[in-house]
């Protein structure tokens, strides 16, 4: 009945103007199972061409519409609901014929609600939703409890869409392959009223890239820094970066004045292949600025920086940064070939012809605004060296694999000052003959006599030596030294390589056991002419135990050196007292070395003694020696205080002497005159006697009167005893027993001093 209440009213309400027309209404209803606000729901019909002819909205209760087709005709009848509403059909394709159409035939055309659009936006980190768009690409989740319900990717603008949505609590999650969200996920209750997501998905930054090249070839290691082209933007998130080291001073002073500082975000450097990658870069306004500032190398760009918009994508600076000028170090050392290289300071240096600088004192020197390709020709110049001209190729990875401590660049003399003299009386060139110790090779060069001579050679180590030519050798020239070992391995130059005509010169040490003493003997040179000349010792104020003495200006030939003894200071042993040397063709040094101190026993006997020697300290010292009648010199090997004890057949003054090597007496003879001689008794038996232990007998000094009575040791078979007397003494011997009979009864002897071992008295006992 409303169906046809409203049709009979449009057609009323046209019938005015359209007498002769037949009126077809064409309707129907919104369908929707959940409650939906029809009002914002419309209807149009139009042409194929796509020109509106009506337009009508659906009842508010129950969602019906009406349309009036005035002529016959094909038309498309569609659907204008909210955005992000779906239907099923959302339009109708009709051929109104008066017959057989729905809508002549009075046909419902039904639209039914299939869900809302729920609609969102992505935005970048920076941003405000709904200004400046956002990015494509993005992945969309729809979840309602926990499970997916539908997937869909942002669009250019940032927005995207999930359709037939029925209203209640929804939760979208936003994901991409690279980029890194601020937020990524949001919630949303979808009702009637409302079909939006208010909170929006936010993508903290994305990817920015570029090379750097030299020669179209990809350049690793270069600093690519990052500065944000106002400090307003300073609060944004900071991107990704390898490296978030701060800059250094000497980085800073390398940024031109358009660049600030402050503005600094990070920086990354290049990869093998030359590329540089930021990741997680915010929107804004940027500039990126290559930078490679070692202190042995400098390179500049081209161009030296770039300014770029960062907008809601990844961006790929297309053009690469390109090597410009660069300045780098070279280094000049004495020497290649030792181990530690010497830095050569003040040489000044050429480039291709041109003076460029002068090393410092570390020897490096900087080459500026240098070409990155091809090569250079460098040369170095100061007195004292020769350089050979180096071509040297730039290659810019080898020089920035270098690092800060080293150059590639290194530079060495080619040859080395050497400079000299011969002095002598010839008027002849002389000839200089060097020798290269590792290489064997010789080479000559002539000098005039008694003038400087200079000759450059490779660093090296050389033996010079004089060569002379036979007249000079048959006019006795003899130079001096025979040769001289020249070292210039490490580059440095050489002066006063001289050569002389000879004057020998003789130098020599006195060695002492211990501090050497005032007393010490004198030295006379001999040459083989017999001129004798003294020779000083050089005095010492403090104490030592060597004493040096020299002589020089002395003809070349054979000499002997003594030590002149005198009773006061004869007093030391040495190794040799007499030394000879040779001074025909260089300077000699000669050792006198003490072996001890001098002890003298003067023995007024002939008798055989034995002197037992201990030194009282420590016992460093214990010998015995036999002496010899007279003079005796024995060597005691250290200083201090000697007990000397002589044993024989003698008594002396006294049973020990003493003998101190410090004491100024020391040098004077110690006398051993013996005063009584030892007086030998034996008894022999014929068989051995276990009941007899003792023989006593009875010595008569027939000069002074007196006698004693000596008791005899058994010995086996024999019976010994002795007893002290002086020289030429007379004594009789009687053997006292009372069971044994004795041959000769009794024995008369005289004392002998020249053989004591001969003042025997024997006799030989048998059982009576």
């Amino acid at each position: 009945m409303l169906k046809f209440v409203i049709f009979f009213l449009i057609c009323f309400s046209y019938g005015k103007t359209q007498q002769n027309s037949d009126v077809i209404g064409c309707g129907g209803f919104i369908i929707s199972e959940t409650d939906i606000n029809y009002k914002v729901v419309r209807v149009q019909l139009i042409t194929k061409d796509g020109i509106p002819i009506y337009t009508t909205e659906a009842a508010p209760i129950n969602g019906y519409y009406m349309i009036p087709v005035y002529e016959h005709g094909e038309y498309i009848l569609k659907l204008l609901p909210p955005s992000g509403w779906s239907f099923e059909p959302s339009q109708f394709e009709l051929n109104i014929d008066g017959e057989t159409d729905p809508c002549t035939l009075n046909h419902d055309l039904n639209f039914v609600f299939k869900g809302f659009g729920l609609a969102g936006r992505v935005i970048s980190a920076g941003s405000t939703s709904g200004i400046g768009g956002g990015p494509a690409g993005v992945i969309l989740t729809l979840f309602q409890d926990g499970k997916k319900l539908n997937e869909t990717k942002s669009k250019a603008d940032g927005t995207f869409e999930f359709f037939d949505v029925l209203p209640g609590q929804y939760t979208v999650i936003g994901s991409h392959d690279r980029w890194k969200f601020v937020t990524d996920t949001s919630h949303v209750q979808l009702s009637k009223e409302r079909w939006e997501i208010e909170k929006p998905i936010v993508v903290l930054g994305y990817t920015l890239k570029g090379t750097v090249v030299h020669q179209s070839s990809p350049l690793i290691s270069i600093d690519i820094l990052l500065f944000r082209a106002s400090s307003n933007e300073n609060n944004l998130p900071s991107p990704t970066c390898s490296n978030n080291e701060p800059l250094n001073k000497n980085e800073i002073s390398f940024l031109p004045p358009t660049v600030n500082a402050q503005n600094f975000v990070c920086r990354t450097r290049t990869t093998a292949k030359g590329e540089y990658i930021f990741d997680d870069v915010p929107i804004g306004l940027y500039i990126l600025l290559p930078l490679y500032a070692k202190s042995s190398l400098e390179i500049g760009f081209i161009p030296d920086q770039k300014a770029l918009t960062m907008t809601h994508k990844d961006f790929l600076v297309q053009t690469p940064f390109e090597t410009g000028t660069i300045s780098f170090h070279g280094r000049v050392v004495k020497s290649t070939k030792t181990d530690k290289l010497i830095p050569l300071s003040n040489v000044q240096i050429s480039i291709d012809g041109k003076a460029c600088c002068q090393t410092d004192s570390n020897g490096l020197f900087k080459l500026t605004h240098i070409r990155p390709t091809g090569t250079i020709k460098v040369k170095g110049e100061l007195d004292g060296y020769t350089f050979k001209e180096l071509t040297y190729a730039i290659n810019l990875n080898r020089l920035i694999g270098v690092g800060d401590s080293s150059t590639s660049l290194v530079l060495s003399p080619e040859k080395v000052r050497v400079t000299g003299r011969v002095q002598c009386s010839s008027t002849r060139k002389q000839t200089i003959r060097y020798t290269d110790s590792e290489k064997k090779t010789v080479q000559r060069f002539e000098v005039e006599p008694n003038t400087e001579y200079t000759v450059y050679v490779t660093p090296g180590v050389y033996i010079f030596s004089p060569e002379l030519s036979d007249a000079d050798i048959r006019s006795g020239v003899h130079l001096t030294p025979e040769e001289i070992d020249v070292d210039v391995s490490h580059g440095s130059p050489i002066d006063q390589i001289n050569f002389s005509q000879l004057k020998a010169k003789l130098n020599g040490v006195i060695h002492c056991i211990d501090d050497c003493q005032n007393d010490l003997p004198m030295l006379e040179l001999t040459s083989r002419s017999g001129v004798t000349n003294k020779i000083d010792l050089i005095e010492t104020t403090s104490k030592t135990n060597e004493v040096h003495f020299e002589q020089d200006n002395l003809l070349p030939g054979k000499y002997s050196v003594s030590l002149v003894k005198t009773k006061q200071n004869d007093k030391y042993c040495w190794k040799e007292s007499q030394l000879e040397v040779d001074l025909s063709n260089s300077n000699k040094t000669i050792k006198f070395e003490q072996t001890g101190f001098k002890l003298r026993i003067h023995l007024q006997t002939s008798n055989k003694v034995i002197l037992k020697i201990n030194q009282l300290k420590d016992n460093k010292f214990t010998h015995s020696i036999d002496l010899i009648s007279g003079l005796n010199e024995i060597c005691l090997p250290n200083h201090g205080l000697y007990e000397l004890i002589p044993s024989s057949c003698m008594k002396f003054e006294n049973e020990k002497y003493f003998y101190d090597t410090s004491k100024s007496s020391s040098s004077i003879p110690i006398d051993l005159i013996p005063i009584e001689y030892q007086v030998f008794v034996f008894i022999q038996t014929e068989n051995e006697d276990p009941s007899t232990t003792t023989f006593p007998v009875l010595i008569k000094n027939l000069k002074q009167s007196s006698e004693l009575t000596l008791d005899l040791q058994k010995d086996k078979t024999k019976w010994t005893g002795s007893f002290w007397a002086k020289n030429n003494e007379q004594f009789s011997v009687f053997p006292l027993s009372d069971i044994w009979l004795f041959e000769p009864d009794h024995n008369t002897i005289t004392i002998s001093a020249d053989n004591c071992q001969s003042n025997q008295v024997k006799f030989l006992a048998r059982r009576g």
